[in-house]
């Protein structure tokens, strides 16, 4: 049976390598999955997650583990963005377990979470590249925004929690 809890502080070197395994299936980056670890721990790319106590749990925010046992199978989170506006993070799950509806589980239990916070409206970030991920996002009803960014393979998608 899955469950879905907050994240523990020890849980986060074992979610980082979830993260970075499943985007190498997508983006199939030259440097295996302990070298793409390594260079974005460097440049930051998981400082909210070093930081999950404050960043999420202490700020209007849950960072969420599926677990599969003692496994890490998903991730999902919710930051605070202003009193009303939340933003979708850090929404990843091993291929093997996609198309089970744990996916749908974990953003539901991220939707109740954001409208106890009193949030009104959810944000994502994601890459054009995740096909899969954005046709997940509109089937749970996120819809397409315009934002102004330097990166052509950004997609920007918001939700009414109303």
């Amino acid at each position: 049976m899955i469950e879905i809890r907050p994240i523990q502080a020890n849980q986060i070197p074992e979610a980082k390598r979830l993260i970075v395994t499943v985007a190498q299936g997508t983006y199939q980056w030259p440097k295996p999955v302990d070298e793409m670890l390594a260079i974005f721990d460097k440049r930051g790319e998981f400082r909210d997650m070093d930081e999950v106590q404050s960043h999420y749990f202490e700020n209007r925010g849950v960072f969420l583990a599926a677990m599969d046992g003692d496994q890490i199978i998903g991730t999902g989170a919710i930051r605070h963005c202003s009193e009303t506006l939340c933003e979708l993070k850090r929404l990843w799950l091993f291929e093997n377990y996609q198309g089970q509806g744990i996916g749908y589980r974990l953003i539901t239990t991220l939707f109740e979470h954001a409208r106890g916070f009193g949030y009104r409206t959810i944000k994502l970030l994601t890459d054009r590249r995740q096909i899969r991920a954005i046709n997940f996002y509109q089937q749970v009803g996120f819809q397409f925004i315009e934002q102004d960014s330097d990166d052509p393979n950004d997609v920007f998608m918001e939700m009414s929690l109303q």
